[in-house]
């Protein structure tokens, strides 16, 4: 088993902070799976006991100048599970790096071992190298199935969220008056979100949202697995389902990337699913009802 990644611009090292930081908004550890041309990100949750999903796809080569990975068994893939609060701390300090290299080592244990190449002081001075050694567990491939892409289920409805920035600000508000968010959406661009407590009842009305066209929106699911919402259907009809707000809002503000759309797919009382679109990921986020916790 082996892995080294060299990272050398630090638009390529910012990206891949800002991704592993927002990862460690949302669980205090994360299954890494290592292939020879993706780097992936998997939380998986038991969604029975209200649990949530991300999966992050990014290729190696939109950010990585170099690359050697030999894997496990004849699938040549290697899982981990790793702290991310460590790993997000660690990329913090090669916010300025003239070069990071991020491999695994054995040391006293496993580690994810970063190697931070600090730029020179002066002309006269030598670079300096801060080393990171982040304990990992090295997940057995008997385990590996648990670990697979999520499916996408028949859904009622799919659009395109107003922007990341306003979404954010109404999330925020509706979070202080109670924690269970009514989604509810139609096919002709309608999304009303719904909050209530025993002291007040506030709704936002979101008109002519786009659909998601799933030819654009970059999963690397197969496009002949998805299942559009049926064209026979009202299009007027609404479709809701309920939530913990506080999920959703720490999903948004664990989007650190630039997210040139969002999409958010309605599983009528059972879960809703999200999608950010991106040229350089692929990442998806299922959030469960509250009414199956």
């Amino acid at each position: 088993m082996r892995f080294k990644a060299t990272l050398v611009d630090i638009n390529s090292i910012s990206f891949l902070s800002k991704v592993v930081l927002g990862v460690a908004k949302l669980s205090k550890s994360c299954v890494i799976r290592l292939t020879a041309t993706k780097i992936y990100f998997i939380l998986t949750q038991n969604q029975l006991h209200g649990g949530t999903n991300l999966w992050c796809e990014l290729p190696q080569i939109n950010f990585c100048s170099g690359y050697e990975f030999s894997g496990h068994t004849d699938r040549n893939e290697t899982y981990m599970e790793v702290a991310m609060d460590l790993f997000g701390h660690a990329l913090k300090s090669a916010h300025q790096a003239q070069t990071l290299r991020i491999k695994l080592t054995q040391k006293a244990t496993a580690c994810l071992t970063l190697e931070v190449v600090q730029p020179t002081l002066s002309i006269n001075s030598s670079s300096r190298t801060v080393i990171h050694d982040i304990p990992i567990k090295i997940i057995p491939s008997r385990l590996w199935d648990e670990y697979k892409e999520p499916d996408i289920p028949e859904f009622e409805v799919s659009l395109y969220l107003p922007p990341l920035k306003i979404m954010k600000t109404v999330i925020e508000r509706l979070k202080n008056i109670s924690n269970a968010l009514c989604l509810s959406a139609n096919q002709k661009g309608d999304l009303v979100l719904k909050i209530k407590s025993e002291m007040a009842a506030v709704s936002v009305s979101f008109k002519d949202l786009m659909q998601a066209n799933w030819k654009e929106t970059g999963s690397s699911q197969s496009q002949g697995s998805m299942i559009q919402p049926s064209s026979n259907r009202n299009a007027s009809k609404f479709f809701e389902v309920t939530i913990d707000n506080k999920r959703l809002h720490a999903f948004l503000s664990s989007i650190q990337i630039p997210a040139d759309k969002i999409v958010c797919n309605i599983i009528a009382n059972e879960a809703i699913q999200m999608f950010v679109i991106n040229d350089q990921l692929s990442l998806q986020y299922t959030i469960p009802a509250q009414n199956i916790i």
